[in-house]
């Protein structure tokens, strides 16, 4: 039941005939509706992507799943062994709209806005049992310069890569996966690792599996276009933080 629905009159009227005169859908039909069905509710749609929207097939996230627990009991991963990866990009100087108390309701208040485009890409990756691994900081640039840190205090073992593209690419993921193993090889509770990450060029090529190979870390991806929906990093960690 939508606005507008009156168009639906004609269709009544036209329908097949009873006993009884064909219902007229007046302009507060869908209100009173409601009204009397409470079990129903307003919902505005958002637009997405066709290929995300076809991702939300309940048999082949089911399918992935399976195959994930099969991988997982194959190897007896532990829940410490296990490490799911996502990356994000900050915008510098870039913040979201605020709430001020004023004393005059009527007057538009506005707040300056960065023209600054550049990125700053964080990598987090955190384990089944919530170990959070120092996390890789990707910062656009050729070399890496003194007030970078010298603004800022950052913790030891953190890793910030200098990139000319500002973007990540195969080298840095394979400095990014040796960086992880390093870590997470303190603490290992089994023989295997389990990395869950998205489908990422960089996450496939052959260098990057004959490095995680010897060190028996198993690359398992995301199914494709499922980002949104099933990669927790996204939504509970960068989300929030972004805002």
């Amino acid at each position: 039941m939508v606005a507008g629905c009156t168009n639906l009159n004609p269709i009544l009227q036209n329908g097949p005939k009873g006993p009884d005169p064909a219902a007229i859908i007046r302009d507060n039909g869908a209100p009173r509706f409601l009204e009397c069905y409470l079990e129903y509710f307003i919902k505005k749609q958002s637009t997405i992507d066709p290929n995300r929207k076809n991702a939300h097939e309940p048999k082949n996230i089911l399918a992935w799943f399976e195959k994930y627990h099969a991988v997982y009991a194959e190897h007896n991963i532990q829940p410490a062994d296990v490490y799911n990866f996502d990356e994000t990009g900050f915008r510098i100087g870039i913040g979201r709209d605020q709430w001020i108390i004023t004393c005059d309701p009527n007057r538009q208040v506005y707040l300056a806005s960065s023209t600054n485009r550049e990125l700053v890409l964080v990598c987090e990756t955190i384990s089944d049992n919530g170990t959070v691994l120092p996390p890789i900081i990707i910062v656009p640039g050729a070399i890496h310069q003194e007030v970078w840190y010298m603004a800022a205090s950052i913790p030891d073992k953190y890793l910030i890569i200098p990139s000319e593209s500002g973007y990540n690419n195969d080298d840095l993921t394979l400095k990014w996966i040796a960086h992880c193993e390093r870590l997470s090889s303190e603490q290992q509770a089994g023989a295997y690792r389990l990395v869950l990450l998205n489908g990422f060029r960089s996450h496939c090529t052959k260098q990057f599996i004959i490095y995680c190979d010897p060190h028996k870390s198993i690359v398992f991806s995301l199914p494709p276009h499922s980002y949104h929906l099933l990669q927790s990093l996204n939504f509970v960690l960068f989300q929030p933080f972004k805002h």
